[in-house]
């Protein structure tokens, strides 16, 4: 994907397909790693929309092992690529969880549409 439109699938997938579908959404206003996990449980967020470093971090740090995540179906990130050290890293800590990168986005869109016409 050119990077002209990599940012336009964040669109897609953060702000157009949840109006479309009537999902919400659920921003931080600011970062912290007890913030996400407290936000994740709080509103059972199924899919958890990060960039990798955020990934890196969920992977590694032990706070994460203090909270119950199994509400989370599905990671997905963009922006960056992600090595196959911390895709192995994730499905270990949180197994059977989906994973999807940016460019998923347009493809789900896609067929999100294909469904409704």
């Amino acid at each position: 994907m050119d990077t002209l439109t990599e940012p336009v699938t964040g669109v897609v997938k953060m702000l157009i397909l949840p109006f479309v579908i009537g999902a919400e959404v659920v921003i931080l206003s600011k970062f912290t790693v007890p913030a996400l996990l407290d936000t994740i449980v709080k509103y059972r967020i199924a899919e958890v929309q990060v960039v990798p470093p955020i990934i890196i971090r969920l992977t590694r740090d032990p706070i994460v092992q203090q909270y119950d995540l199994s509400c989370v179906r599905r990671f997905a990130s963009g922006a960056a690529p992600i090595s196959a050290e911390i895709l192995q890293l994730l499905e270990k800590k949180f197994p059977g969880r989906g994973f999807s990168t940016s460019p998923s986005a347009v493809f789900e869109f896609e067929i999100f549409l294909e469904f409704l016409y």
